[in-house]
């Protein structure tokens, strides 16, 4: 991780791979997205979820059918 200074005085973490110069050489502009903004929201928010919810060291994916009764036979 790289940590940078923000405007506000406070600090953010990025992936040290996005100040590589092999891979930022390659990355180019185009005319459309080519990954949907609304995705890599939701997947965010995925990731955000399974690290507050998992006790540290323990990243279980959920499938959202825990409290849902799915494949119990009532």
């Amino acid at each position: 991780m790289v940590y940078i200074r923000l405007a506000d005085k406070s600090s953010k973490g990025v992936p040290a791979w996005m100040f590589d110069p092999a891979i930022c050489a390659v990355i180019r502009l185009t005319d459309k997205p080519l990954i949907d903004c609304y995705a890599l929201t939701r997947l965010a928010q995925l990731l955000d979820s399974m690290s507050s919810d998992a006790p540290t060291g323990e990243h279980e994916p959920k499938t959202g059918t825990e409290d849902k009764g799915v494949g119990s036979e009532t």
